[in-house]
């Protein structure tokens, strides 16, 4: 390997150190190309005597917040990934503060190159290289790894034309979170998924959406979205591809369905994984010879391999495109490189689109000489205006901090080329919402609700919600939330013409009692009785009718009662039925019978009764067939005040006035009527002849006036 000549400041020292380092193991062979982050080497590993691919990391980026433990993990990452479809890695190395692998050596072209070359593929080609793509994804997704940056310039054709997947550099690793961040756009814009573009955390189903895109430009020639980089990413989130039927009609409509079907809005709604894509695509791997094997291996264009490798390298790593380093000399046994043309001009493309605070987007600079030609690997400076509005890095990538304008500066000696950017406030782009699965009804609940940029940062506008379900349960403007009757209610929020809808659950309310019914005082052996539990809830009017009531007996052998609350006499004696809904019980006691009271009759007593009289009274049980049988009896009085009665059926006339007792056995009862006065005036012989004599004095009277109305009555009439 020559010494570096004047021009190569960076990466001259760099190449210095690596002959010297690794003068007894590899034979360096120069430079395949270099990006943002690194420089890729081709040389001969002496030991095994072959071709290596090996990655450096660029000096100027070794300080740069997490650069180096980003670029470990690539190697990590596809170190631990085994497969034929991926790029495999033999090693890392660290040189002082130079870090390095080495990687396997493909001598093919990237798909990229094969796409401008060549245009459009056939649906056989397509398959293939959909298949060999998809199976090496899937097998990283199931050991938690998943690509992000999934693209034409990350596939190789090998020399056969098998596809190999590369440049795992921004691969995100579930087991090692910290590498990542919600938030932060990673990717190439014209390949990333919706949730990619929003700043979301992303998964497999990202990577499926990419591999989307990429089928997409490989049977029409070009990808569905294209335009600025701001442009193309509000593409993904709200605009739909156009169908590939209508660019190029013989492709199937089961191919067409299945590829749009990846290409969802949401992750949710594309296929399960991509063995279920690959299975929908209806993709085969390569056979070992055919006319599709032919012609994959005329596409990898084997032949002119050896200066390809480099548009791997050489596309850009989202977010930042490749820095404009020189490369490093080759080995000293070759020719010198031609001597880099002046930069006469600079073409950058002026954003279409305002910039969101919080955005970030790529200015592709493209140096050119005075006849136009384009000047590879020339060193581009960047500036902006006004750092407080807009930040430039040394690789283009512009980040808006404020709303304002900018005016962003690239230069290359004395050419210099300046672009607008204007900068405005973030604007909803989703709605982030906290709200209870469950409410009581009769309850109430607060919902919570935020507006969110599509960099997931909120947003300070008021969101404003509805309900959809009113009957159901209402809601105020602020979220306040009253739930009406059970069911499902479904609430809105919504903000800036964007809504976001969630369904709350409005259960029963809350039972405080249960009073069990229908139980009798007392129940023959062998008979039955329907109970019926009654459900009182916190709410006065409870409008739900179909709760469950558990019922259980104390004592099975006296009585059994079931899950419907049919009860059962089994044996003599006395046991507790109680009946349970949501923890809350009721109990009832119940009486079993061999022989029940059919009548119960009271002995006559002589009433009035006089004040201070104690009257033991006797009451009858009889069963249905009229036989005397043996039963409690219990007593009452409707006024103790007046006729008070002990549980032995004895009366105390205590105050004058009036009461009705009764004797109750087995639930039948009977009544008297009790007459209480002070004094009692006994009648004499002499005085009951008197009383007769007076009554007949009235008859004949009553007889006298009755005639004399009827006479009258006659004389009227004539």
């Amino acid at each position: 390997m020559a010494p570096p000549n004047a021009t190569d400041a960076t990466w001259g020292p760099v190449v210095e150190r690596l002959r010297s380092a690794l003068a007894s193991e590899f034979e360096f062979d120069g430079e395949l190309g270099h990006g943002g982050m690194a420089a890729v080497f081709r040389a001969r590993e002496l030991a095994l005597n072959r071709r290596v691919a090996i990655k450096v990391m660029a000096p100027g980026l070794l300080l740069g917040e997490g650069m180096v433990e980003r670029f470990r993990q690539e190697a990590i990452t596809v170190a631990n990934l085994q497969h034929s479809n991926i790029v495999a890695i033999h090693g890392v190395r660290t040189i002082g503060d130079l870090h390095l692998f080495i990687m396997q050596y493909v001598p093919g072209r990237s798909l990229d190159r094969v796409l401008r070359d060549d245009g459009k593929l056939s649906l056989q080609a397509v398959r293939a290289i959909m298949y060999h793509v998809g199976s090496a994804l899937d097998y990283a997704h199931r050991r938690g790894v998943v690509h992000r940056d999934i693209k034409p310039g990350n596939i190789l054709l090998d020399a056969d034309g098998d596809p190999v997947v590369t440049d795992f550099g921004i691969a995100k690793v579930a087991e090692a979170p910290g590498y990542t961040r919600v938030g932060t756009v990673v990717g190439t814009p014209t390949y990333m998924s919706p949730e990619q573009c929003m700043g979301y955390d992303v998964g497999p189903a990202s990577d499926q959406y990419a591999l989307g895109i990429v089928a997409y430009e490989m049977l029409t020639g070009r990808p569905p979205f294209t335009g600025s980089g701001m442009a193309i990413m509000r593409s993904h989130t709200d605009q739909a591809p156009e169908s590939l039927r209508a660019i190029r009609s013989d492709i199937p409509e089961s191919i067409d369905a299945a590829i749009m079907r990846m290409l969802a809005k949401s992750a949710e709604d594309r296929f399960p994984d991509l063995a279920a894509a690959m299975v929908a695509l209806d993709a085969h791997p390569l056979g070992a010879l055919g006319p599709v094997r032919a012609e994959m291996s005329t596409l990898a264009g084997a032949a002119n391999a050896e200066t390809n490798l480099a548009e791997i390298v050489k596309a850009p790593r989202s977010p930042a495109p490749p820095s404009q380093m020189p490369s490093p000399p080759i080995s000293g046994d070759r020719a010198p490189r031609t001597l880099r043309p002046g930069v006469a001009a600079i073409r950058v493309d002026q954003p279409t689109d305002a910039l969101e605070v919080g955005d970030s987007v790529v200015l592709d600079a493209v140096p050119r000489t005075e006849s136009g030609g384009r000047v590879d690997g020339a060193r581009l400076v960047w500036q902006s205006s006004n750092d407080a509005v807009a930040t430039v890095d040394a690789a283009g990538v512009v980040t808006a901090h404020a709303s304002g304008s900018a005016t962003i500066t690239v230069s290359s000696g004395a050419a210099r080329t300046t672009v607008d950017v204007v900068v405005v406030a973030p604007s909803v782009a989703t709605i982030e919402v906290d709200v209870p699965t469950h409410v009581r009804s009769g309850a109430r609940a607060t919902l919570w609700a935020r507006a969110l940029d599509r960099h997931g940062k909120p947003v300070d506008v008021p969101v404003t919600w509805t309900s959809r379900s009113p009957a159901v349960a209402a809601v105020s403007d602020v979220g306040a939330l009253m739930a009406r009757r059970r069911g499902i209610a479904i609430v809105v929020a919504e903000v800036a013409g964007i809504a976001r809808a969630v369904s709350i659950t409005i259960t029963s309310p809350p039972v405080v009692d249960v009073v069990v019914d229908g139980v009798p005082p007392a129940i023959v052996v062998g008979a039955t009785a329907t109970l019926r539990g009654i459900v009182r809830t916190a709410r006065t009017v409870d409008d739900d009718q179909q709760r469950t009531v558990e019922w259980k007996s104390s004592d099975p052998s006296v009585a059994t009662v079931s899950s419907d609350g049919l009860l059962t006499a089994r044996s003599p004696g006395q046991a507790v039925i109680s009946g349970s809904c949501e923890g809350v019980r009721g109990e009832a006691t119940v009486t079993v019978v061999s022989v029940r009271a059919a009548t119960v009759v009271i002995a006559a007593q002589p009433s009035p009764l006089r004040l201070g009289d104690r009257v033991p009274l006797k009451a009858t049980v009889y069963d249905a067939a009229g036989k005397v049988v043996s039963r409690p009896v219990t007593w009452r009085s409707t006024d103790g005040r007046v006729a008070p009665v002990d549980p032995s059926g004895t009366l105390v006339a205590q105050a004058e006035g009036w009461a009705i007792v009764t004797a109750q056995s087995d639930g039948v009862e009977a009544h008297i009527e009790v007459d209480v006065r002070q004094h009692l005036i006994p009648l004499s012989a002499s005085g009951r002849r008197e009383t007769r004599r007076l009554a007949l004095h009235w008859w004949v009277l009553l007889a006298i006036v009755a005639g004399a109305i009827a006479l009258g009555w006659r004389l009227l009439r004539r």
